[in-house]
């Protein structure tokens, strides 16, 4: 698919692209908090500390919005 520049695209595609620039964002707050690399050396263990990273970005998200359970 091509298109010109300044032509926004169909709704689809801005829909998909509003979606990817949000989990970008998440993604590089997430790095700059708490690092790149993950120290784990297994793949069960990585994504066990990848999960643990997710959950402490959610909390401290709840946390500075001030909302709580």
């Amino acid at each position: 698919m091509h298109r010109l520049l300044n032509d926004p695209g169909d709704a689809a595609s801005k829909r998909a692209y509003r979606q990817r620039w949000k989990v970008e964002t998440v993604m590089s707050v997430a790095k700059r908090r708490w690092g790149e690399a993950l120290s784990a050396r297994t793949d069960l263990t990585q994504r066990s500390q990848a999960l643990l990273r997710d959950v402490a970005y959610n909390v401290n998200r709840l946390v500075l919005l001030g909302i709580s359970a």
